[in-house]
């Protein structure tokens, strides 16, 4: 009890500065997740561009996509790739808007040679493609265990007076963070051209592609999907440079194209080089922050020298007034720390939830990790630096500066 009363008679007189560097750490820390975040959706994304093996294609992209004869023009190439040798597929965002009990979701159709491979194993259910007669569909953008997998849903489309329905079967969820495959980014800055520009967070139903499903998404969509504005022609393995650019040639006289080979390097580079280009500035700011508040620790241990002292000299043991010490200088830290970590879980969780979406950002548990190694090596210090102020104000050494 006479420890606690100690504890809290030793923060007066700097409870401003404690409460001041609590909001100040709390923004620092903020920032720094922020940025950190970035990076992880950067990397997130390449990883999932290279697991769905969009490697050995061209990437196409309808830079006029309002002037209809260009778009038919666009089309009429792309069809004349039907029956080419060195063609194995042309693949697209093909979706429709739909809703389940008022919840929308976009309608997304898979491909069942890419889409299980990106996303890997699912952390509840597998991708399906029909049981007991009904289609299968892996959900994104809702916590795993919150899905009902195995259960039948309707989808109703959102389009007023369409009457098209679906009944489905939940076979599986996809894990946080709600990364969809958004084609419809292009720069003529060829290194600006990243995976991260083709993911988006959105709430969706995958649903495998084949010719009826198809058909389901244009009743879904009143008869008129969108056009194919964008995408990736997939090149045979055997394919040569010449039938490559053969192909190229095609598709370029109607839209910007761009090898998806350059996309997989521009993103391995922009992976390498972004915590060189986000991180310096919250870096530099936590650094700043952190010698404040370690020269705040020091200060006011300084200014408590006194109290110390007699501490000591009423009988509190070394190992008791380090610990005292270094709770009181360190309280600050500790409270902005689990602040920090619980806000970063609830946004996970809210976003994971589809609450809301924060585009380009990834909270998780290295954000937790790392606010909480920026923490212990802050602590460590104060620690350090109070432990060594805490021998001066013994008794002993105390009557050695006075003789001094």
């Amino acid at each position: 009890m006479k420890k606690i009363k100690l504890f809290f008679i030793g923060l007066k007189g700097y409870m401003l500065s404690l409460i001041t560097l609590f909001f100040v750490m709390i923004a620092v820390l903020l920032v720094l997740n922020y940025s950190f975040s970035q990076y992880l959706f950067i990397n997130r994304s390449g990883e999932l561009f290279g697991n769905g093996h969009f490697d050995n294609g061209l990437y196409f992209q309808n830079i006029t996509p309002y002037d209809q004869d260009s778009q038919i023009r666009l089309d009429e190439s792309l069809k004349s790739l039907e029956g080419n040798p060195c063609v194995k597929k042309v693949t697209h965002n093909i979706n429709a808007s739909v809703h389940i009990n008022n919840e929308n979701y976009q309608l997304e159709l898979y491909d069942q040679e890419i889409y299980p491979d990106m996303y890997g194993t699912l952390p509840i259910g597998d991708w399906k493609s029909m049981e007991d007669g009904k289609y299968c569909v892996v959900i994104g953008g809702v916590i795993p265990k919150d899905v009902p997998v195995g259960e039948t849903v309707v989808l109703k489309s959102i389009i007023p007076n369409n009457s098209t329905e679906l009944e489905v079967k939940i076979s599986g969820a996809l894990a946080y963070p709600p990364m969809i495959l958004k084609f419809g980014y292009y720069s003529s800055d060829k290194k600006a051209n990243t995976a991260d520009k083709f993911y988006i967070h959105d709430k969706v139903l995958y649903l495998p592609k084949n010719d009826t499903t198809l058909k389901i998404v244009t009743e879904f969509c009143d008869g008129n999907t969108a056009p194919i504005t964008s995408g990736v022609v997939k090149y045979i393995d055997s394919a040569t440079e010449k039938q490559k650019e053969e192909v190229k040639n095609i598709i370029s006289e109607n839209a910007a194209v761009l090898y998806t080979d350059t996309i997989l390097e521009s993103t391995k580079s922009y992976v390498s080089d972004s915590l060189r280009k986000i991180l310096p500035t919250p870096s530099f700011l936590l650094l700043v922050s952190a010698l404040s508040y370690i020269s705040i620790a020091v200060l006011s241990i300084y200014k408590k020298k006194a109290d110390y002292t007699i501490y000591y000299i009423t009988g509190c043991n070394k190992q008791t007034m380090h610990i005292l010490a270094s709770l009181q200088v360190n309280i600050t830290l500790l409270i902005t720390t689990i602040t920090t970590c619980v806000g970063i879980l609830i946004l996970k969780n809210m976003a994971a939830k589809g609450m809301y979406s924060l585009p380009c950002l990834i909270f998780g548990w290295q954000n937790v990790v790392l606010t909480c190694s920026v923490a212990l090596v802050i602590f460590l210090i104060v620690v350090f630096v109070s432990s060594l102020m805490l021998r001066r104000f013994s008794p002993v050494e105390q009557l050695k500066l006075t003789k001094e």
